[in-house]
């Protein structure tokens, strides 16, 4: 060996690197293409970090000797630091060539194919590896770190597993692990791992905020919201800190607080496309739609492959009525993210209230196979607008529940003391000028104050209307918990010491039917707000009647089902109208047959319609009078219209007002009113006959659809509920040609809406209230709840 290469080689040994590399230059002068000198000057390089210098070193080494193992594996690690994967991948496979069976080539293999995103090649290479030195732990790091990257997320838990059999204080493959957890939706043991990384390293940012994410998962969002300030005290602008801390805060309904941690990442940096999207999530729960829509569009701008952009996207131009557009939106977060959790289901919607009927038809078996194979999740809601059976409707509603509400602890133990009075809580978003406020707040307000103890538990908006002042001073107790959990309210709830719960919205917008997933009551009651099941284990009754719950369907229930001797739907006793306005004062025609429908787009279907269209063809001097739809829809409308032969000029759209006295008198202008399916009119239909106006329906064979025939048999008018479509149709052209047979039927209606049971509120709070009574009384016997009828009785009153 030349004596200027001994000496380098002597200070290399002993780390003098600065007067090694002194002495390699002189032995490289004197011998330039000496192999020995080129590998240990280009090795020294190497462990100065400068891979560009060592490169040519090591490149001249191998013209030398084209098979020399160890100068191509330091050429493949001078590679990979100049970030040239590509050409390391062609030295692992050169030094393959020679030995086949070397597991550090085929673990950089693996690595590098990884990198390349080749990851099924990728987990080839790192196998073999593994077969030759199975306890090879970076391989078993890299292969569960490669098969999670794949998706295949029982493999990187197993990897990691073995791994850390190997190495327990491994805190990457711990953190790692509690992340595949994560993705697993294990998150009890997610967080687990988590907190065995932060007692090897208090400090881990990336545990602490994983955990803080998994926390979040099971609603434990004061410990979330604590994990996630641990991160953030560490490093203030810490991203994934501050977006996690950002979603406990949504959660929280903290929705400014969340904007700030939001807006403080994009201060850091602004092309943070995640964080535009929760920005827009949190302006969308604000009602700031316009605002979600920028911040969507925006993160659409800085990754135009990011589904979720598209999600709320969609979300946000269906809040602003343009659903054809906000359709659109989903099907390209679709076509992103086929298994995108909420796309399909907002699809569906969006179509619906679109009168997208030619879509809809396409996307039916579809919608039945994601049902049975329990992909993505399907709104109920959304569900009951259209042609499906009730087994898949409880289906779709049981997956619901297992997606969307947590696996919780009850809140407390559920023993209660007899007391003198039944405490009963109502819990809704819609104490408002809605339907559901609207119907409600009689009952609340007839409520026997001897033997009942009434609260209102409201999560929805103050709107400041007559309605919200009406059931505030209904209840005995009125509890606005907008600003806390589901948790934290389940809390309330117990504490208050609540027999019943009833839930007045169930898998409607804005509701927050987790909250009794913590069981704060021991009964716990669906009743009005939806018409179907829940699908949750943790309801104990649904509300209803005979005519729209017959006792067949308990099947296909997860409630037991109780019966009101008559119509199980509450309305206002005392609700007035204005003054009557003539058909001139809005532009109707007063000669003209008024066929009418004041029902929400999204329960128009095309089987209605074409019926429709078929009456106004056979009733020349007919009009079909519509509730005012949107854009898109009227679109729709108008090219069935077109399609079929009819001037769109004979559907009327009705336009909105303000004020309920201004509707229910405007309603009273309609001649007939036709019911939908799958859905009936339920809550228009009580109005539309208060209004003194016959309504015709047709029983479909599920909840949603049969509202109206009990509403009719309520008030004495059994003639107008058909069996079928045809038979619809025929009675509609009928009641239309014969005007004796219709006005007999408005005579009978104005009779009996003073004497029949339909608008008779205190009758139906003391059948509300028998139930509640028989509820309690089998809870205290500790049975089990059970189907019964409650029997009629005359309200006190009389």
């Amino acid at each position: 060996m030349p004596r200027a290469l001994e000496q380098a080689v002597q200070y290399h040994r002993q780390g003098r690197l600065f007067d090694a590399e002194r002495f390699y230059r002189d032995a490289l002068r004197e011998s330039p293409h000496d192999f020995d000198t080129l590998h240990y000057f280009g090795v020294l390089k190497l462990q100065q970090g400068g891979a560009g210098d060592a490169l040519p070193l090591l490149q001249k080494a191998i013209e030398v000797r084209p098979n020399a193992l160890d100068v191509l594996s330091n050429l493949s690690v001078a590679l990979l630091a100049l970030n040239r994967p590509a050409e390391a991948l062609a030295n692992f496979d050169k030094i393959l060539s020679v030995a086949p069976k070397d597991v550090s080539a085929l673990y950089g293999r693996g690595t590098v194919l990884a990198q390349l995103g080749r990851g099924e090649e990728a987990l080839v290479s790192i196998d073999r590896a593994l077969a030759i030195q199975p306890n090879h732990g970076q391989a078993l790091f890299n292969r569960g770190t490669i098969l999670a990257g794949l998706g295949r997320y029982p493999g990187a838990l197993a990897a990691y597993d073995q791994l850390i059999g190997l190495a327990p204080a491994h805190v990457e493959a711990l953190n790692n692990r509690g992340n595949v957890l994560a993705q697993l939706e294990r998150y009890a043991e997610a967080v687990a791992s988590f907190d065995r990384v932060l007692a090897i390293n208090p400090n881990h940012i990336s545990a602490l905020t994983n955990r803080g994410a998994a926390l979040r998962q099971l609603h434990r969002y004061d410990e979330a919201l604590a994990s996630c300030d641990r991160a953030l005290a560490i490093d203030p602008n810490h991203i994934d800190g501050l977006n996690n801390r950002g979603n406990v805060l949504l959660q929280l309904n903290r929705v400014t607080d969340a904007i700030a941690c939001y807006e403080r990442i994009l201060s850091v940096k602004d092309d943070n496309a995640e964080a535009m999207v929760n920005s827009a999530f949190a302006f969308y729960a604000l009602g700031q739609f316009a605002e979600a829509l920028q911040y969507s569009d925006n993160a659409i701008a800085i990754d135009p492959n990011y589904a979720n952009a598209f999600f709320i996207r969609g979300d946000a131009l269906a809040k602003l009525d343009r659903q054809d557009e906000a359709a659109r939106s989903y099907e390209q977060g679709l076509a992103l993210d086929p298994d995108h959790r909420y796309a399909f289901g907002a699809s569906i919607w969006a179509y619906l209230t679109a009168c997208n009927w030619e879509r809809i038809e396409t996307l039916l078996p579809i919608i039945e196979e994601r049902i049975a194979a329990a992909k993505g999740i399907i709104p109920p809601f959304a569900l009951l607008m259209l042609p499906i059976s009730p087994p898949k409707h409880l289906e779709c509603a049981r997956h619901f529940v297992r997606r969307q509400m947590p696996q919780v602890a009850p809140i407390g133990p559920l023993t209660r003391a007899r007391a003198d009075k039944i405490k009963v809580a109502y819990l809704s978003a819609d104490f408002r000028r809605h339907p559901v406020g609207e119907g409600i707040v009689d009952v609340l307000e007839q409520h026997d104050r001897a033997r009942f103890e009434v609260h209102g538990v409201s999560y929805g908006a103050d709107d400041g209307s007559e309605t919200r002042t009406r059931v505030a001073t209904a209840v005995d107790h009125f509890h606005d918990v907008r600003e806390r959990s589901d948790r934290e309210v389940a809390a309330l709830l117990h504490e208050l010491a609540v027999d019943i719960v009833v839930d007045l919205a169930g898998h409607t917008a804005s509701s927050r039917t987790a909250i009794l997933a913590y069981r704060p009551a021991p009964i716990q009651v669906s009743y009005f707000g939806f018409p179907g099941t829940s699908g949750a284990e943790f309801i104990d009754y649904v509300i209803a009647d005979q005519v729209v719950l017959p006792l067949d369907q308990q099947p296909f229930f997860s409630e037991r089902i109780v019966h009101l001797p008559d119509s199980y739907l509450p309305s206002d006793s005392k609700r007035r109208a204005a003054i009557a306005p003539t058909r001139a004062d809005i532009a109707l025609p007063d000669d003209a047959f008024m066929f009418a429908c004041f029902n929400n787009s999204y329960k128009l279907s095309r089987p209605m319609i074409e019926i429709w269209i078929r009456l106004l063809k056979v009733c020349p001097n007919s009009l079909l009078w519509l509730y005012y739809i949107n854009e898109s829809a009227q679109a729709n409308l108008q090219q069935e219209l077109i399609s079929h032969g009819v001037d769109p000029s004979r559907v009327i759209l009705a336009p909105f007002v303000e004020q309920p006295e201004d509707y229910l008198a405007r309603l009273k202008l309609a001649d007939l009113f036709l019911d939908t399916l799958p859905y009936n009119a339920h809550t228009t239909a009580s109005d539309v006959l208060w209004a003194g106006v016959p309504v015709l329906t047709c029983l479909g064979p599920t909840f949603a659809g049969r509202v109206a025939g009990s509403l009719l048999h309520a008030v004495g008018l059994p003639e107008l509920i058909t069996n079928s479509l045809e038979e619809y149709e025929t009675l509609a052209q009928k009641l239309a040609s014969d005007p004796v047979l219709l006005g007999s039927l408005r005579e009978r209606l104005a009779q009996n809406r003073l004497s029949h049971p339909l608008f008779d509120t205190p009758r139906l709070t003391r059948h509300v209230e028998a139930a509640y009574t028989t509820m309690i009384d089998t809870w205290q016997r500790g049975e089990p709840p059970k189907s019964f009828s409650v029997e009629a009785i005359v309200p006190k009153s009389q």
